[in-house]
């Protein structure tokens, strides 16, 4: 089970009797949990965080939730240095500016076909 991200409250009783609920995945916008919400879910056993332990341990659990409590709680790894590097040379990319030039001289002549097409179906008419 996953529960969406962007959710920020896990309701009461909103698992609770679930028996075949082994493991869940919540998001790290859960900032409450509330009473009975995991109660009598006794095959839960993993608990997937996508937060720190840091962040778990600020989630508001309220009572009888006591197999979540015993679940064990793997965390998110968070990679604190990120590194963003580029294969090619900078002359080689094509600036967001280059995309619009495109996009214009393309819709020239597209035009340009069109008017031509229209004149060649008048002129043939004529004929």
């Amino acid at each position: 089970m996953s529960i969406p991200d962007g959710l920020t409250i896990i309701n009461d009783y909103t698992f609770s009797y679930c028996e075949n609920l082994t493991n869940v995945t919540i998001p790290n916008s859960v900032k409450s949990i509330g009473e009975y919400a995991f109660a009598d879910c006794d095959n839960l056993t993993d608990v997937y965080y996508n937060g720190t332990e840091e962040q778990w341990n600020l989630i508001t659990i309220e009572s009888d939730n006591l197999p979540l409590e015993n679940a064990t709680v793997h965390f998110a790894e968070i990679n604190e240095e990120v590194t963003v590097t580029s294969e090619e040379p900078d002359e080689f990319r094509l600036l967001w500016w280059h995309w619009i030039i495109v996009i214009v001289i393309f819709s020239c002549i597209l035009f340009l076909l069109i008017i031509l097409i229209k004149y060649i179906k008048k002129v043939k008419s004529k004929a």
